[in-house]
């Protein structure tokens, strides 16, 4: 049985993961100003992140056409026996209702869309644990009969240079909003319901990196991912005090954080998205 796995642009996979795993990329649009632009086609991450700070008005994005996933499903099905197709939350973005609705459309029961409930490299995390099942032959009914064990194991947090760029988005609870607007505050983010929310509030990044360690210290981790926003020298200071500090030694995924996660985070984002072990 041939399986092809498929996912949005949101999930943040580096084109290395992507091609060895041989995962389909659908992108989300990103509107900058008067121009329009496919993440991760169009734009890169570093292109993004350089382009922020010059704009006239905030980023914004679209979600994933119907039709953008129906022409791949037609062309994945002349190829494979069976689909799978992660999306980001669906209450982050109606990109999982544009893939069920180009599933209708199709009209094929051997396309499976899952919703992952998260978002960024926690969306990618679940496409990686899907694309090792592949790997190991598994079918596609078993492989479905054990994604929701996997989703129940992938936690994930964030942190921001501000809030303003969630608030504005609409991607944060309005509850949260207290803490990004204290002094000198960096908020700590979690995901609830495929939302973000404010958890903490720390004064530094020490006292970020201390949380990132204690949050992954809490139980034994299988897989662990460091997204940024176009900030490689943060991103690898946290890893080597993953390095130092962490209980178990661990091979990290190092990602930078494209236009779709960008938009809402802003500059500054430092993302820690893992998958306990069962």
């Amino acid at each position: 049985m041939s399986i092809k796995l498929i996912t949005d642009s949101s999930a943040d996979l580096p084109k290395e993961l992507l091609q060895s795993y041989n995962i389909g990329l659908i992108p989300l649009t990103v509107h900058m100003d008067d121009e329009e632009f496919f993440d991760c086609i169009d734009i890169t991450p570093e292109e993004f992140f350089e382009k922020l700070d010059s704009l006239k008005t905030m980023p914004k994005t679209s979600q994933v056409s119907p039709q953008q996933f129906v022409s791949a499903f037609e062309k994945d099905l002349k190829e494979y026996d069976e689909i799978i197709c992660v999306t980001i939350s669906s209450n982050a973005s109606g990109t999982y209702q544009s893939a069920v609705l180009a599933k209708n459309e199709v009209g094929s029961d051997r396309i499976h869309v899952v919703d992952s409930y998260v978002l960024s490299m926690g969306t990618g995390l679940l496409v990686l644990e899907i694309a090792d099942l592949i790997k190991e032959g598994k079918t596609v009914n078993e492989i479905l009969a054990k994604v929701e064990s996997i989703k129940s194991r992938i936690d994930q947090r964030f942190t921001v240079d501000s809030l303003e760029y969630l608030q504005k988005g609409g991607r944060i609870k309005k509850s949260s909003m207290v803490i990004g607007k204290l002094l000198n505050i960096i908020p700590i983010l979690s995901v609830e319901d495929g939302l973000t929310v404010a958890i903490k509030k720390t004064r530094s990044y020490k006292g970020a990196f201390r949380f990132y360690k204690d949050f992954v210290n809490e139980s034994p981790v299988k897989r662990i991912c460091i997204g940024h926003g176009n900030d490689i020298e943060k991103a690898m200071k946290l890893k080597q005090y993953f390095d130092k500090e962490l209980s178990e030694k661990h091979d990290f995924i190092i990602s930078n954080i494209g236009a779709t996660i960008g938009c809402h985070a802003g500059p500054g984002v430092l993302h820690v998205a893992i998958v306990r072990e069962e």
